[in-house]
Formats: structure tokens, sequence, C-alpha cells
């Protein structure tokens, strides 16, 4: 067994054993349906989004030649209206490798040909003109000092209301760190938190 299998199997009986709470989590279907896995729940575990992203990974590795499991762990970076998934660089360029290894020899799908075919309807380009310059170099106007001090005004009541909200949160995931009575990384896996954002929180603890 390779590595990586064994610590996706590490990852999946952890939680298992002591199911996520009080963070966004996804289902994952321990044994892939694509090696032979079902849609009982006995094939189901419950994952914070981040040991979800993990444990694609560990299955990409494990079988690099699998082109559904490369597609599957490179959707994994993609964002939706229900899912809001951030990656590291490092990661994001795993996923877009695996991803191309993935359609590699696959014909494209009719819908995708016709669209590329289809002419664009306006020359501009990314910068908005013809000419491939854009905008770049030219000077800002200038802020008059009464519109600055204005929207210092405007902004003041949402950077407050940002720091009470932000100070409630830390003082929560203080509260529930000393409760729960793991450590530092165990407490980061199972809420989803990143160690340096978790260190920042617990600073002084």
């Amino acid at each position: 067994m390779s590595i990586h299998l064994i610590r996706y199997n590490r990852i999946v009986h952890h939680f298992l054993k002591n199911p996520p709470s009080e963070c966004f989590c996804e289902k994952h279907h321990i044994v892939p349906r694509c090696l032979g896995g079902s849609d009982s729940k006995d094939n189901i575990v419950i994952l914070p989004a981040r040991a979800h992203f993990i444990c694609h990974y560990m299955l990409h590795k494990a079988y690099p030649e699998n082109s559904q499991l490369a597609h599957a762990f490179a959707m994994m970076s993609v964002s939706n209206a229900s899912q809001n998934r951030k990656t590291s660089s490092r990661m994001y360029e795993a996923s877009k490798i695996a991803r191309s290894n993935a359609l590699k020899g696959k014909p494209r799908p009719e819908w995708v040909k016709q669209k590329l075919r289809k002419p664009k309807s306006s020359k501009l380009n990314y910068f908005g003109n013809t000419n491939g310059k854009g905008n770049l170099g030219k000077p800002k106007s200038p802020r008059s000092e009464s519109h600055r001090e204005a929207l210092a005004l405007a902004m003041k009541p949402v950077y407050e209301a940002r720091k009470v909200k932000t100070a409630e949160k830390i003082k929560r995931i203080r509260e529930q760190f000393v409760q729960s009575k793991l450590s530092r990384k165990q407490f980061s896996a199972q809420h989803n938190i990143t160690m340096g954002l978790l260190k920042r929180y617990l600073r002084g603890l």
C-alpha cells in the first residue's frame, strides 16, 4: 500500500470515529465510485472541506493514471454558488495539472467545438480597447480632501462592526479550544482552520 493510501485511510478513519462539528463539511465516498464504491451509507464519511480536499489529493497521488480521480481532484479547487473553496497556489497548480492529464486524449464535446468556432461579438481586449495598450500608466484623478473625509466617515461603522465581529469570533474559538482539550493541530483539522490563523486566534494562551 502506498504512503498516500495510508494517509488517506488515516484521515477517513479519524473522521469516522470523530465526526466534525461547527465547520463547513462535505460528503465523501470512502471507496470512490470509479473504483467500485457504492452510494450506501457505509461508504460515506462526512469531512471538513479542508480534509475533503486533501483526501482527493491523496487518492490522485495514489492512482495517478486514473483520469476520473484526477478530474475529481481538479474539481475540488472550483468554487460555485454553494461552495467557496480556497486553495494554495501550489495545490491549485497540482489540480490544474491533474485536470489537464485527465482530459488528455479525450475529444472535445461538440458544444465546445461550436463555441470555439463562434467569432467574438466584440474586438475589445481585456484592457477594454482595441489597441492593446489599455489604461496602463494613465494617472487617476485625485480625490478631493472632502471626498476622502466623506468616504472615511461612511466606512467607519463598517470597520467598527467588523472589529466587533472578529473579536467575538476569536473569543468563541479560544473558548472552544480550551474546552476541547485537543492539540492545536487536531483542533485546526477538526474545525477547518489553518494553523497560521489559529496561532493568531490563540496568541497569548
